[in-house]
């Protein structure tokens, strides 16, 4: 332990800046021209042997250009990127004491660096880097908001560096669950670089769980803009849409996405039922019958094409499809909720010659409580059949119904499966 500390206090004095009275001592004894030729001489050779991946001996001359010139910024960059190599290398070879020194040092030439020039935001993303790679979360968010900082004093040149320091922000705010920071962070990012799918997928996801469908719907186009194949995204917007009653701009969407998958049958189907939300029943059941060409047991386009043909009063085709999925599926629940809709229209079908729904009309429209009754324990379609439930108890059969028919038989009602 002892000799890890005093290696750790060898190599920090190693990388510690010269102070301002040795460097300036150090120049007076050299003429103006003999400080230009060290200075050069020292940072050939320092540079030479970086170059040449032989860090070890590219530190000495490195700390001499130091020594004779304190605010040249590119030897500090130099001198701490073979500080950084050289942890790398024993970090591999798993000598850890090792690494962990030179890294140590690394972060202070960044430090002493950034003494000398307080505006060079490389610096300040590189430790920002270490920090970050090394679990020290608040340290390395400290450094990128420096970064940000110093970009908007104009202070930061390239545009990958200013892109970075705001999505890091954004994937530390993320990781603390401070999804409205995290959001921030990655609309800016997203500003800089409108291209990058990864924060645009991030900002969806965040917008989505933040129940801010706009944004939602604004990232995906912008990701569609990007990459005009990007078929998931074409998928998910249509849902978002959808589900947002968005129901013009979803098929929209799906027209541009089956342009691209025409005979994708997942694709087609949510193309089918956009269609049945506007009512195009006609053009839906052509739709769902295309998948059926290619995947007759299809369960989804067996259970909508029944309910679209129901919609249009072709009650045959509709019962027809519906038993078919049944006879496949029998446990499949959107058919058996498909089955109670078709029962209900039937049920509406049926009325005296007051326009009232006659005693075989309460009947078939207690077949369809029954049939909603099969639902009540789906975690998706259970309220939605409970609701139908209590809705339909007012069409059942009284009890004057009931006495009043006490002597004819029985109504029948054979829906076929």
């Amino acid at each position: 332990m002892k000799k890890t500390l005093l290696l750790l206090i060898t190599l920090f004095f190693m990388a510690g800046i010269t102070t301002a009275q040795d460097s300036t001592q150090t120049q007076k004894k050299l003429s103006p021209e003999q400080l230009k030729f060290e200075i050069a001489k020292n940072y050939s050779t320092g540079w030479e042997y970086y170059k040449n991946k032989m860090y070890k001996e590219a530190i000495p001359p490195l700390k001499k250009v130091l020594e004779l010139n304190p605010k040249k910024m590119s030897a500090w960059r130099y001198l701490a990127f073979s500080y950084q190599h050289l942890s790398s290398k024993y970090q591999q070879e798993g000598k850890t004491d090792l690494a962990s020194a030179y890294l140590d040092s690394t972060k202070m030439v960044y430090y002493n660096g950034i003494k000398v020039d307080s505006t060079y935001s490389y610096f300040y993303e590189m430790l920002g880097y270490i920090y970050l790679t090394t679990g020290k979360l608040d340290s390395a968010e400290y450094c990128y908001e420096k970064v940000v900082e110093l970009d908007k004093m104009g202070k930061v040149k390239y545009k990958v560096s200013k892109f970075k320091a705001r999505k890091v922000l954004g994937d530390i705010a993320y990781k603390e669950e401070d999804f409205e920071t995290a959001l921030d962070w990655y609309n800016e990012a997203s500003s800089i670089d409108p291209s990058n799918t990864e924060v645009l997928k991030k900002i969806e996801e965040i917008a989505k769980f933040m129940g801010d469908v706009d944004v939602v719907v604004e990232k995906l186009e912008q990701q569609i803009k990007n990459n005009p194949n990007d078929t998931l995204s074409y998928v998910k917007l249509a849902k978002t849409l959808l589900k947002n009653q968005e129901y013009e701009k979803a098929i929209t969407t799906l027209e541009s996405l089956l342009k691209l998958t025409p005979n994708n049958i997942q694709n087609l189907i949510l193309y089918g039922k956009a269609l049945e939300s506007i009512e195009n029943y006609k053009k839906a059941i052509n739709i769902f019958k295309k998948v059926l060409k290619s995947d007759p047991k299809n369960k989804e386009a067996l259970a909508e094409i029944a309910l679209c043909y129901a919609s249009i009063n072709s009650i045959d085709a509709a019962k027809r499809y519906i038993c078919k999925a049944l006879r496949y599926y029998p446990k499949y629940n959107r058919a058996i909720w498909n089955k109670g809709q078709i029962i209900e229209k039937i049920a509406a079908s049926m009325v005296d010659k007051d326009g009232q729904i006659s005693y075989k009309g309460k009947f078939v429209y207690e077949k369809a409580i029954e049939t909603y009754k099969k639902l009540l324990k789906d975690p998706e379609l259970g309220k939605n059949a409970n609701v139908r439930i209590r809705f339909l108890k007012q069409f059942k059969r009284t009890k004057e119904d009931l006495f009043m028919h006490q002597n004819e038989p029985e109504p029948q009602f054979d829906f076929g499966c």
